[in-house]
């Protein structure tokens, strides 16, 4: 290595790629390091296998999705509901129903392959995990901006009402 420029400075006047100064990186490696943003060699390294193991994790769930398409997506929401919030499938359902597919706040009808925002979330109590019922997007992180406090609701539809 004492062929190789040792900053980074030099290196940039002799257009080479690395430069060594002998000083461990932050993670404690020595070794050369790359004139356009300074990661030393070794932590280049580590950061090309850990994207070669998340593209093999990628492409292996991909096959796997292929051959069970009957677990696909709607048996992961399904889970996802029974986990995070305790609801089964008929349940959810049912909710659905009850609001005539609609959201609670706005009533704006929502479309199964719509947005994220059109889509039907479900709103919760982010303290006691109780599901309320089921929101648009746009409904669904208002309140959350809005920290699901009723009096900041209310102050701000004073704010509206005042200013509008």
């Amino acid at each position: 290595m004492d062929h190789l420029p040792k900053t980074r400075k030099e290196a940039r006047e002799k257009n080479s790629s690395f430069y060594f100064n002998g000083l461990p990186c932050p993670k404690g490696h020595i070794s050369k390091r790359y004139t356009n943003n300074s990661t030393c060699r070794e932590c280049e390294k580590i950061a090309q296998q850990d994207e070669t193991h998340k593209q093999g994790r990628r492409e292996y769930f991909r096959n796997w999705r292929k051959a069970h398409p009957n677990r696909g997506r709607a048996t992961r929401k399904s889970d996802r509901m029974r986990l995070e919030y305790g609801l089964t499938v008929d349940q959810y359902s049912q909710i659905l129903l009850n609001q005539n597919n609609c959201c609670a706040i706005c009533r704006t009808p929502f479309k199964e392959n719509g947005t994220h925002n059109e889509k039907a979330q479900i709103d919760h109590c982010h303290l006691t995990k109780k599901v309320r019922g089921l929101l648009c997007g746009y409904c669904n992180m208002g309140i959350g901006k809005l920290r699901d406090s009723v009096a900041i609701v209310e102050s701000a539809l004073n704010y509206l009402k005042i200013n509008s």
